[in-house]
């Protein structure tokens, strides 16, 4: 079942199943993509995501910032989580990957936080790709198959914020998903 797996993989009490299911509603309200669609990727992710201490409400908000361009929400979640991964374990990448970082200066204490919002950490893997080899260093630290997903959503930092304020006034009012119903 869709939500017991994403309640699992964000370590979400049963109590707020509620909350959880407001939030994927949410993400249809602020957002385009489909609360079924957004679910299959948040089964791929969601345990990376969790592991690397990124929220659902904002795991919810990096999907509908950039679902605009997705055209295959199996893929978004493959490399969501890969990206979410290699985050979560940024200083122990391989020696190019933690070169690249270091050169462009990354910060990789705040990647690996689990306490550090997910928008703090997409501002330390921007400064990857405000450098002149941004293909190149964007490409070690998330590889080349993940750029797909990963270069949208750092585009995308303005309107995630803003969609992460909607979503979480939007799930604050409650019934979300009642009201779509």
């Amino acid at each position: 079942d869709y939500l017991t797996t994403i309640m699992n993989q964000f370590d979400t009490p049963a109590k707020k199943a509620a909350e959880v299911i407001d939030l994927l509603a949410g993400g249809m309200v602020i957002g385009s993509a489909d609360i079924n669609k957004v679910s299959d990727a948040m089964l791929i992710f969601g345990g990376a995501a969790g592991n690397a201490g990124v929220k659902l409400n904002e795991s919810v908000t990096a999907i509908e910032a950039i679902s605009d361009k997705v055209t295959d929400m199996g893929r978004l979640g493959t490399q969501f989580r890969n990206i979410f991964d290699r985050m979560s374990r940024a200083s122990t990448l391989d020696k190019p990957s933690v070169d690249a970082m270091k050169k462009a200066g990354v910060n990789m204490s705040i990647l690996e936080n689990k306490s550090a919002p997910l928008i703090d950490k997409l501002k330390e893997l921007q400064k990857l790709q405000d450098t002149k080899d941004q293909k190149g260093l964007l490409a070690a630290f998330a590889n080349p198959e993940n750029l797909q997903s990963l270069i949208p959503l750092l585009n995308a930092i303005p309107k995630y914020q803003d969609m992460l304020s909607q979503l979480n006034k939007t799930v604050e009012k409650g019934g979300v998903a009642q009201e779509l119903a």
